[in-house]
This record gives structure tokens, sequence and C-alpha cells, in this order.
């Protein structure tokens, strides 16, 4: 995150009253302009992968369409009926359903439901709130429950995009018409590809949005209304304690209801068997709150049938991987000790498979320690591709081309003879160090016998991922 602004005054919170509550919580415009470009910006992207692989759905449902229609008019006509019409009544459906429904049938996630909650608290419509509450707020509410409402739609548009599925495929399972199913089930695992990225995006560590929730946090007020007017509350509601049980008159004795239920079902203990299942019940609903928790209301949660390009769901920036990496060289009858300083841009091809290019200047450094003299010792240009083998190892390859004399005058990097060409493959161990990805490569140099001075067939080098 590159953005730091002056979110609040720290003075401590000592306020009971919501109007000083909130006078004391001096949030910036800039933050929440900032809050609300981001939720902005992941509903049109959601939006925009959502209705490209629902229109790939579509057609590959059209093509199957065609398919039988050739052998079997009628099953086809039965079966997919208007495939348009179908999809735009799909579409609508959801779009209402986003809309119109109640929080029980909305997504849940637990940050963002805090987020929502936390600036709905904040926008209270209160007269007597002092004057410089942010002209964002109110957008930045608004922002969230637009992304809400996307979450919703596209997570009601899986569920009918699987239930179709499903009876497509049964009706089809025996048919001549395995290719074109195999780009239709694809196409599909696609779609819920890039919803469940979008679901990881909201439990990704955000510094703005930490601060906002751990700032609200310590309000006793918004403690209460969290308690009361958030999503969750709405699904779990929290019974009145002040209320009292009355108005029990006519309703049967325990023991009459425990001697009916021992009758009717020839239970020896009732009062046993309810125990247990109260306890069975109190464990699933503790499974259900953790599910609620960890944002996976509404996940399909299902095995994927065929394999999918987890990067093919991702922004160019997203499959985009920047690097460096450091090289030394000891010092020989014809090269200084020089140390190789590289850097990389990879592109992510798929979940084993990078391919990428870079640049490297080497710096001399003198013969030895007596002898220290820094000087351009040259300079080279890089490719690679780099395939997962098996856990953190790695096999890399590359080409090379390096300029190899000291570079006193930016005219020899024009001709050509000055350039050596390297053929490199080797093996890569990938690790971390603290938060930073690292690697290890130890690569040989099928060229450097025909290289005028020799050099060194082995290559050692370590690295730095920053993305």
């Amino acid at each position: 995150m590159l953005f730091s602004f002056e979110l609040w005054s720290q003075q401590p919170i000592q306020s009971s009253s919501l109007n000083e509550q909130l006078n004391s919580f001096n949030i910036s415009d800039r933050f929440l302009a900032t809050l609300k470009k981001k939720a902005l910006n992941e509903k049109s992207r959601m939006e925009k992968l959502g209705s490209k692989y629902f229109d790939k759905i579509k057609n590959e449902e059209k093509k199957l369409y065609r398919k039988l229609y050739k052998k079997d008019s009628l099953q086809a006509r039965s079966l997919f009926g208007n495939v348009d019409s179908v999809y735009n009544h799909m579409k609508a459906e959801a779009s209402i359903h986003s809309l119109t429904s109640g929080p029980r049938e909305h997504f849940y996630n637990g940050r963002l439901d805090s987020l929502q909650t936390t600036l709905k608290f904040l926008s209270l419509d209160n007269s007597n709130i002092a004057e410089g509450v942010p002209s964002n707020l109110s957008q930045a509410k608004e922002a969230y429950q637009r992304l809400q409402a996307q979450f919703t739609q596209s997570t009601y548009l899986e569920q009918a995009l699987l239930a179709r599925r499903q009876a497509i495929a049964s009706q089809l399972s025996n048919h001549p018409l395995a290719k074109e199913l195999k780009a239709y089930h694809q196409q599909v695992q696609y779609y819920q590809q890039q919803l469940r990225q979008a679901r990881e995006w909201l439990d990704q560590p955000d510094v703005l949005a930490n601060k906002l929730l751990s700032y609200a946090s310590r309000l006793p007020l918004f403690r209460a209304f969290m308690e009361k007017h958030s999503a969750f509350a709405a699904i779990f509601p929290t019974p009145d304690p002040t209320v009292p049980l009355t108005g029990l008159g006519g309703l049967q004795t325990r023991t009459a209801l425990q001697t009916q239920m021992g009758s009717s079902l020839g239970i020896a203990n009732p009062q046993a068997q309810l125990q247990q299942g109260l306890g069975q019940a109190e464990q699933e609903l503790r499974n259900l709150k953790d599910k609620l928790s960890q944002g996976q209301w509404g996940d399909a949660g299902e095995m994927p049938a065929y394999k999918t390009n987890e990067q093919t769901t991702k922004s160019l920036w997203q499959r985009l991987e920047w690097g460096s990496n450091l090289q030394s060289t000891r010092s020989n009858n014809y090269f200084p000790t020089t140390s190789d300083l590289g850097l990389s841009l990879g592109y992510k091809l798929n979940q084993k498979s990078i391919l990428g290019i870079g640049a490297s200047y080497k710096l001399g450094l003198g013969r030895d320690w007596r002898h220290v003299r820094l000087t351009h010792e040259g300079m080279g240009l890089r490719s690679f591709l780099d395939w997962k083998l098996k856990g953190s190892f790695w096999v890399s390859g590359g080409a090379e081309l390096n300029h190899r004399n000291r570079i006193e005058d930016l005219a020899l990097l024009k001709q050509p003879d000055n350039w050596q060409q390297s053929a490199l493959v080797g093996i890569t161990r990938k690790f971390k160090v603290g938060k930073m990805q690292s690697d290890a490569r130890l690569l040989y140099d099928f060229l450097s016998a025909r290289q005028v001075p020799r050099t060194q067939p082995l290559v050692f080098r370590i690295g730095y991922t920053f993305k």
C-alpha cells in the first residue's frame, strides 16, 4: 500500500455520548476516498471478469445445443430451450436477488461486514454531529454496499450455473459430445475461479481497513451497534435478556412432554436423546459460524472436475513478478573481481511456468582487498524460463548476451563482436527469507568453452522476488 494519510487524532476516547465519540473519530476525506476507490475497483474487476466468463459459458452451451440439434432436435430443445433467454433470465434473477434478499441470503464475509457496519455507524443521521463530517463517507459506504451486492449476485449466478451444468451433464453423460462438454465444464470452473480469487482478496491484510476497524473497536457505542446492526447479528440475533419469558399458560409441562415422547417414539430416556440432539445442533451451529467468519458463505465448495490455469483469471499486474539477483566472480588473469547486479521481469504462464526477461550490470571491484577499484566491466541482456519440478525445486533455462569488456565508451556497446552468447540450464530452489521470496540458482553455461577468453561454466546466483 503506497498511501500514507493522517487518519485520525490519537486522543484517548473517554466520552460515552454518540456525538462526542463520532467527533473524536476524525477521518480524512482522502482516506475515505481511498477506501471507496478500492471497493469500486474490485467491483468493476469482478463485474468485468464475471461477464466475460458468463458469456463464454453461454457460448459453449450454444455449441452443445447445435451439436445435439443435428442428432436429436427434440432432445436439444427440451434440454437447452432458448439459451439466450435462459441466461438473460438467470442474470436478471441474480440482480434482483442481490438487491431484494435479506442478510441470510447475502454473501457473507467477516471483514466486509465489519467495514460496512463501521461506515454505517459513522454515517448515522444525527443532527447533533458537529460540522466537518467527510463528504466521502456516504460514498464509501455506498461503494461497499455495491461491492456486497456484486458478491451476492456473482455467488447466486455461480449456484445457478452449477445447477444448470449438473442438469446438462446428467443428460449428456453417455453422449458422444465429450470434447464440447469438457470445454463447457472448464468455463464454468473459470467462473468459479475468478469468484474464489475475489473472495480471497477480501481476506488479504489491508493497512487502512485494519486501522479503521481497530480504532472503531475502541468505541463502546460502536461495539453495541455492531452487535445489533451487523449482518452477522441479523443472521444470528442475540435474544434480549431483559424480555421475561411470560405468557406460557396452557403449555404442557416438561414431565408430560417427556412421557408423551417416550410412548410415541419408543425411547426409554427421551431427555438424554434430546440433550444429545441439542449437542449436535450446537456443534453444527458453531461450524456454520466458523464458516461465516471465514467468509465462506455461498461458496459452492466442490472439487473441480477438470484442470484449469489459475493465472487465467488474474490481471496482468497480478501475473507479473519483479525480481533481482546477485552473482559474484573471482578475479583471474583476464578479469577483476566482479559482481553482476541483475533485474528481471517474469510473466506467470501458469502455476508451474514463468517466462521472463532481464538485464544485468557488471561492477568491477578490483584485483583484491589491497587493490579495490570500482569499474564498469560490462552489462548483459537475459531471457529465462522456470518450470516447477517438485516442491520448491524448479528447472531453469535461459539465453543471454553479455558484454564482458570494460565500458569506457558507450559506442563499444554497438559492436556485435563485443557481445558473448550464453546458454544456461540448471536447477533453482525457491524459499522464503522472512516475508520475502528468494531463490538460489545453479546453472551450467553450455557455450562457455567457445568464449574468448573462456568464462566459468558454472554460474551461481542468489535472487529475490519483489512480487
